[in-house]
Protein backbone atom coordinates (compact mmCIF):
# COMPACT_ATOMS: atom_id res chain seq x y z
CA UNK A 1 0.00 0.00 0.00
CA UNK A 2 1.34 3.42 -0.92
CA UNK A 3 1.55 5.90 1.91
CA UNK A 4 -0.34 9.07 1.10
CA UNK A 5 0.12 12.48 2.65
CA UNK A 6 -1.47 15.88 2.61
CA UNK A 7 0.35 19.20 2.62
CA UNK A 8 -0.14 19.59 6.37
CA UNK A 9 1.97 16.61 7.39
CA UNK A 10 4.85 16.81 4.93
CA UNK A 11 8.19 16.37 6.72
CA UNK A 12 10.67 19.28 6.65
CA UNK A 13 9.07 21.50 4.00
CA UNK A 14 12.43 22.93 2.98
CA UNK A 15 13.53 19.55 1.69
CA UNK A 16 11.01 18.51 -0.90
CA UNK A 17 11.60 17.05 -4.31
CA UNK A 18 8.74 16.29 -6.63
CA UNK A 19 9.48 13.66 -9.20
CA UNK A 20 6.76 13.37 -11.77
CA UNK A 21 7.23 9.79 -12.80
CA UNK A 22 4.36 9.01 -15.14
CA UNK A 23 4.16 9.70 -18.85
CA UNK A 24 1.41 8.46 -21.17
CA UNK A 25 3.85 7.91 -24.05
CA UNK A 26 6.06 4.89 -23.45
CA UNK A 27 8.93 6.31 -25.50
CA UNK A 28 9.23 9.22 -23.04
CA UNK A 29 8.80 7.08 -19.89
CA UNK A 30 11.84 6.69 -17.66
CA UNK A 31 11.36 3.54 -15.49
CA UNK A 32 9.61 4.03 -12.14
CA UNK A 33 12.28 1.94 -10.42
CA UNK A 34 14.85 4.52 -11.47
CA UNK A 35 12.75 7.35 -10.06
CA UNK A 36 12.60 5.30 -6.86
CA UNK A 37 16.38 4.92 -6.82
CA UNK A 38 16.70 8.70 -7.29
CA UNK A 39 14.30 9.28 -4.38
CA UNK A 40 16.35 6.89 -2.22
CA UNK A 41 19.63 8.64 -3.05
CA UNK A 42 18.09 12.06 -2.39
CA UNK A 43 16.65 10.64 0.84
CA UNK A 44 20.11 9.60 1.99
CA UNK A 45 21.19 13.18 1.27
CA UNK A 46 18.41 14.51 3.54
CA UNK A 47 15.58 15.19 1.09
CA UNK A 48 12.11 13.70 1.07
CA UNK A 49 10.46 12.99 -2.29
CA UNK A 50 6.80 13.39 -3.04
CA UNK A 51 5.64 11.49 -6.11
CA UNK A 52 2.81 13.27 -7.84
CA UNK A 53 0.26 11.49 -9.95
CA UNK A 54 -3.32 11.99 -10.98
CA UNK A 55 -5.94 10.36 -8.76
CA UNK A 56 -6.72 6.82 -9.85
CA UNK A 57 -3.29 6.09 -11.35
CA UNK A 58 -1.07 3.62 -9.55
CA UNK A 59 2.26 4.34 -11.23
CA UNK A 60 3.63 5.94 -8.06
CA UNK A 61 3.47 2.58 -6.25
CA UNK A 62 6.55 1.31 -8.10
CA UNK A 63 8.43 4.54 -7.38
CA UNK A 64 7.57 4.50 -3.68
CA UNK A 65 8.37 0.79 -3.38
CA UNK A 66 11.84 1.35 -4.87
CA UNK A 67 12.58 4.43 -2.74
CA UNK A 68 13.72 2.73 0.49
CA UNK A 69 11.00 4.65 2.31
CA UNK A 70 12.14 8.10 1.13
CA UNK A 71 9.18 8.81 -1.17
CA UNK A 72 5.49 9.33 -0.58
CA UNK A 73 2.74 9.20 -3.20
CA UNK A 74 0.62 12.33 -3.43
CA UNK A 75 -2.40 11.93 -5.70
CA UNK A 76 -3.24 15.47 -6.81
CA UNK A 77 -5.70 17.42 -8.84
CA UNK A 78 -4.18 20.01 -11.19
CA UNK A 79 -4.73 22.74 -8.59
CA UNK A 80 -3.07 20.67 -5.85
CA UNK A 81 -0.16 19.83 -8.14
CA UNK A 82 0.40 23.52 -8.83
CA UNK A 83 0.45 24.25 -5.08
CA UNK A 84 2.84 21.35 -4.49
CA UNK A 85 5.18 22.42 -7.27
CA UNK A 86 5.29 26.00 -6.02
CA UNK A 87 6.84 24.64 -2.83
CA UNK A 88 9.18 22.12 -4.46
CA UNK A 89 12.92 22.33 -4.07
CA UNK A 90 13.26 20.67 -7.46
CA UNK A 91 10.94 18.94 -9.92
CA UNK A 92 12.30 15.89 -11.71
CA UNK A 93 10.30 14.75 -14.72
CA UNK A 94 10.32 13.67 -18.31
CA UNK A 95 9.11 15.86 -21.16
CA UNK A 96 5.61 16.14 -19.71
CA UNK A 97 3.12 18.81 -18.77
CA UNK A 98 4.15 18.83 -15.09
CA UNK A 99 7.79 19.56 -16.06
CA UNK A 100 6.74 22.51 -18.19
CA UNK A 101 4.34 23.71 -15.50
CA UNK A 102 7.17 23.68 -12.94
CA UNK A 103 9.32 25.70 -15.34
CA UNK A 104 6.49 28.17 -15.79
CA UNK A 105 6.32 28.47 -11.99
CA UNK A 106 10.10 29.11 -12.11
CA UNK A 107 10.89 26.11 -9.92
CA UNK A 108 14.21 24.32 -10.44
CA UNK A 109 13.75 21.41 -12.84
CA UNK A 110 15.64 18.35 -14.00
CA UNK A 111 14.19 17.32 -17.36
CA UNK A 112 14.73 13.80 -18.70
CA UNK A 113 14.55 13.73 -22.49
CA UNK A 114 14.53 10.93 -25.04
CA UNK A 115 12.80 11.20 -28.44
CA UNK A 116 11.90 14.89 -28.14
CA UNK A 117 14.28 17.78 -28.56
CA UNK A 118 14.63 19.97 -25.45
CA UNK A 119 15.75 22.90 -27.60
CA UNK A 120 12.38 22.73 -29.33
CA UNK A 121 10.19 21.62 -26.42
CA UNK A 122 11.80 23.37 -23.44
CA UNK A 123 11.70 23.61 -20.45
CA UNK A 124 11.89 27.36 -20.81
CA UNK A 125 12.33 29.85 -18.00
CA UNK A 126 14.05 33.22 -17.63
CA UNK A 127 16.64 31.90 -15.17
CA UNK A 128 18.41 29.07 -17.00
CA UNK A 129 20.50 28.34 -13.91
CA UNK A 130 17.41 26.57 -12.54
CA UNK A 131 17.26 24.09 -15.43
CA UNK A 132 19.16 20.85 -15.97
CA UNK A 133 18.28 18.91 -19.10
CA UNK A 134 19.54 15.35 -19.38
CA UNK A 135 19.49 13.72 -22.80
CA UNK A 136 21.82 11.00 -24.03
CA UNK A 137 23.67 11.61 -27.27
CA UNK A 138 22.19 8.42 -28.73
CA UNK A 139 18.62 9.75 -28.46
CA UNK A 140 16.94 10.30 -31.80
CA UNK A 141 14.59 13.22 -32.25
CA UNK A 142 11.65 11.48 -33.81
CA UNK A 143 8.82 12.32 -31.39
CA UNK A 144 8.12 8.60 -31.36
CA UNK A 145 4.96 7.28 -29.85
CA UNK A 146 6.28 3.80 -29.19
CA UNK A 147 5.26 1.77 -26.15
CA UNK A 148 8.84 1.03 -25.11
CA UNK A 149 11.13 3.59 -23.55
CA UNK A 150 13.39 5.23 -26.12
CA UNK A 151 16.90 3.69 -26.07
CA UNK A 152 18.73 6.95 -25.42
CA UNK A 153 16.45 7.81 -22.50
CA UNK A 154 17.38 4.47 -20.94
CA UNK A 155 21.03 5.57 -21.04
CA UNK A 156 20.39 8.35 -18.50
CA UNK A 157 21.61 6.99 -15.18
CA UNK A 158 20.11 7.54 -11.76
CA UNK A 159 23.47 8.96 -10.72
CA UNK A 160 23.23 11.69 -13.38
CA UNK A 161 19.74 12.62 -12.23
CA UNK A 162 20.76 12.69 -8.55
CA UNK A 163 23.81 14.82 -9.35
CA UNK A 164 21.71 17.32 -11.32
CA UNK A 165 19.05 17.52 -8.59
CA UNK A 166 21.58 17.95 -5.79
CA UNK A 167 23.38 20.63 -7.78
CA UNK A 168 20.15 22.62 -8.02
CA UNK A 169 19.26 22.01 -4.39
CA UNK A 170 22.72 22.93 -3.11
CA UNK A 171 22.96 26.05 -5.26
CA UNK A 172 20.46 27.71 -2.96
CA UNK A 173 17.61 27.07 -5.35
CA UNK A 174 15.70 25.09 -2.72
CA UNK A 175 14.18 28.13 -1.06
CA UNK A 176 10.52 27.45 -0.48
CA UNK A 177 8.10 29.85 -2.15
CA UNK A 178 4.69 30.05 -0.55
Amino acid sequence: MVQQTSGSNIPDRRKICVPRAHCRLGAKQWPPERYGAVAAALGHAGYHSLVNEAPGHRFADAVVNASEGFATAVPCSIEQMIALQRRAGVVIAGDTGPLHLAATLERPVVGLYGPTDPFRNGPYMPDSSKVRVLRHESSRTDHSRHRETETGLMQISTEEVVEAALELLRDGQDKVRL
